[in-house]
């Protein structure tokens, strides 16, 4: 096997590993029993990371109709499909930089519980130091970050 195949055969597997991992609870697919209808969009992932600069619209159509695929194929909710299709990507395009770098501007951002309470807790207290209801970046949106008691909800 040649260098660049078995790298793709690892970044594949640990996508898939990752997305799977993220179903652990309110799924009705777990685990191993995601590998296969992940495998089963591979050639559309192949596509999608194709080096082609891509466009929103045509992002959003490919994305859609991968989520559908996945949902007609395990039978599971849209939301459900859609995260594991989105664990993916950010494995593939963030992670391993397969794809168009347009690419990480489309796809749903890289964001976990800890950065988020690291954000909340940032405006918090640049909110407090000035006296202020909002501060810096925090003031663009309205979200509990602006209340006394911000919780992570509307971030999700």
């Amino acid at each position: 096997m040649a260098h660049d195949d078995a790298r793709e055969t690892i970044i594949h597997n640990f996508a898939r590993w990752a997305a799977a991992s993220s179903a652990r609870q309110g799924s009705k697919i777990r685990g191993r029993d995601w590998y296969e209808p992940i495998d089963k969009i591979r050639n559309d992932l192949d596509a999608l990371l194709s080096n082609k600069r891509p466009s929103k619209d045509k992002f959003a159509k490919w994305h859609e109709t991968v989520v559908e695929k996945l949902r007609d194929d395990t039978r599971e909710a849209v939301g459900w499909a859609a995260k594991i299709l989105n664990m993916v990507t950010k494995v593939e395009i963030y992670l391993a930089g397969l794809g168009h770098p347009e690419l990480k501007r489309l796809i749903h951002p890289p964001i976990d519980n800890i950065l988020i309470d690291v954000v909340i807790q940032k405006c918090v207290k640049d909110a407090g130091a000035s006296g202020a209801k909002k501060s810096g970046s925090c003031a663009r949106r309205e979200s509990p970050l602006t209340q006394s008691k911000p919780t992570r909800s509307v971030w999700k």
